[in-house]
């Protein structure tokens, strides 16, 4: 957990689950008495009382007797400052996190607990839920329950999501609680994300990476250094024109207004393109057309499974295309030969994955919206069972970030257009938490 203080952002006060290491002289001093700025191990001999002695009015209590990392963490976390928790498997690091929470439901704040796979954050869901109740939501790829829950449970992609929008989640936001958090490029931008001026204590850790790399010096050569300077420049003007380039493009296609507007740069359309995470542009020129409005849900689902289609699955020709969606689809891949005409002439760069676009699982997603089977889908299309259910979560993803572009916009009725089309995919072995099914004879 990591402290407003501390790199990691905003918040009083953040687990990330045990110990921070550092310089020698620093650890042997009381805890009262060093820098805040400094990262440092705890000494897992010393000898604490009972929580209650050691914390006066605690914000939770167990009915046995806490280890002596929990206190130290516990410790941590009533002073406002940051802790990493790291222990063995059973040893007990949860008991922290739930102090967190606990902690922030007393001061009527919110806590965030991420875990970097689905399968652990409904696993933590189900506990919390046990201990604290209705109060615990949990945000994933696929569920949203309770999102205006003091406590939330979401993925380690899902957090960073939501810093980049910021769509309100972190509002009252006062604990981070990272399980199983290894990836340090992603708390720096966390960090940058997240920085609160209005703390004062902000400043005292801005650097995580530069204040653990005082346990480990890297010396380097004066000349390498002045080498990757040069390439930084030669790179930061390629990078400013491809910038220009690219806000050109924005602009001709009515995401960013053309001229300065009190509201911000962004119009309507460029802010339902934010609430996508891949071709943003390519799918919200194409969904925000009108063509959609008026689609069954069954046709909807199949015409954007052209945006889901790896590049490396294997060309599918059965089922085929239905008739009636020969026209649509023609009109979609003209709209995109259009986007990509218009980035050329303004001299931008379209990289493929900016306007892939394959047809191959339309005539599939159709057959499966329409409540056709799956084993009959996979033998037809030849494509391995998994490759084809990985392909059918990816559209129930895209389709459910552009019903949350269209609320955000406010045409409720595109964005009920999205949800039932979700719906006719979201469904079956969609739903199931594996393919690998135990029968039991009895």
């Amino acid at each position: 957990m990591t402290n407003r203080s501390t790199s990691i952002g905003r918040m009083s006060s953040r687990v990330g689950i045990q110990a921070m290491a550092s310089l020698q002289d620093v650890a042997a001093q009381p805890p009262q008495l060093r820098p805040p700025s400094h990262c440092y191990l705890e000494n897992s001999l010393e000898q604490l009382p009972p929580l209650h002695q050691l914390i006066p009015n605690p914000a939770m209590t167990w009915p046995f007797e806490l280890d002596t990392f929990q206190k130290q963490a516990i410790r941590c976390l009533e002073r406002k400052q940051s802790v990493i928790v790291a222990a063995p498997t059973s040893a007990g690091k949860t008991v922290v996190a739930e102090y967190a929470c606990s902690m922030c439901r007393r001061r009527r704040t919110r806590a965030i607990y991420t875990s970097p796979l689905k399968a652990l954050s409904n696993q933590k869901f189900r506990d919390f839920r046990q201990i604290f109740g209705d109060d615990v939501g949990i945000i994933t790829g696929d569920t949203k329950v309770a999102t205006k829950s003091t406590i939330l449970i979401m993925t380690t992609e899902i957090l960073l999501n939501t810093v980049y929008t910021n769509n309100g989640t972190m509002n009252d936001l006062d604990v981070v609680i990272m399980d199983e958090h290894t990836k340090a490029a992603k708390l720096i931008k966390l960090t940058e994300e997240l920085s609160a001026p209005d703390i004062p204590l902000g400043r005292h850790c801005g650097d995580l990476v530069g204040h653990m790399g005082l346990v480990h010096r890297n010396v380097r050569r004066v000349w390498a250094i002045e080498n990757i300077r040069e390439d930084a420049k030669t790179t930061r003007a390629e990078l400013l024109t491809e910038q220009k380039a690219r806000v050109n493009v924005l602009k001709e296609l009515g995401f960013l207004h053309k001229t300065p507007s009190p509201s911000g740069c962004l119009t309507r359309k460029g802010i339902a393109a934010c609430e996508i995470h891949q071709m943003g542009v390519c799918v919200t020129e194409i969904v925000l057309g009108g063509s959609f409005t008026h689609l069954p849900p069954v046709d909807v689902a199949a015409l954007l499974s052209c945006f889901v289609c790896e590049s490396g699955m294997q060309a599918i020709h059965d089922p085929p295309i239905p008739d009636h969606l020969k026209k649509a689809v023609e009109d979609m891949t003209e709209k995109v030969n259009q986007l990509e005409q218009l980035h050329a002439n303004f001299g931008a760069y379209m990289s493929t994955d900016d306007v892939k676009m394959r047809t191959d699982l339309v005539g599939a997603t159709y057959a499966w919206a329409c409540d056709g089977a799956f084993s009959v889908i996979v033998d037809r299309t030849g494509v391995p069972a998994g490759h084809l259910l990985q392909a059918f979560k990816r559209l129930c993803e895209l389709l459910s970030q552009i019903c949350s572009a269209c609320h955000r916009i406010g045409d409720d009725i595109l964005a009920s257009c999205m949800k039932a089309a979700r719906d006719t995919i979201h469904r079956g072995l969609l739903c199931t938490p594996s393919l690998y099914v135990v029968h039991h004879n009895q």
